[in-house]
């Protein structure tokens, strides 16, 4: 697999799940990098901003960032949704999901 296939894979995704996570209220950034030696290419996909009703970091603990359950939820779906069109595609990927560091803890 070449990485120009990787590119278009992820302007199809762009293309199919962009515009409904912007529907929600939801703000995404994808990257792609070139492929390793174990895969044939990276995705990188950082969610910068989140609605104001949805919480991304447990309100409880103020040391440690941790996620909660629905932030963790929306993560493991978007890669499992990746994983699957990219399955369809035949393409291994190694696929990166995070939150931007600045949003804010409600």
């Amino acid at each position: 697999m070449e990485y120009s296939e990787v590119k278009e894979f992820a302007r199809k995704y762009k293309k199919e799940v962009l515009p409904l996570l912007k529907s929600k209220g939801f703000t995404v950034a994808v990257k792609t990098s070139s492929k390793t030696y174990y895969n044939d290419g990276r995705i990188s996909i950082m969610i910068k901003s989140v609605p104001s009703n949805f919480d991304v970091y447990d309100p409880d603990n103020s040391y440690i960032r941790q996620l909660t359950d629905n932030a963790q939820k929306l993560l493991d779906t978007i890669k499992n949704r990746i994983r699957t069109l990219a399955v369809a595609k035949d393409l291994d990927l190694d696929v990166d999901m995070m939150y931007d560091r600045n949003i804010p803890r409600n």
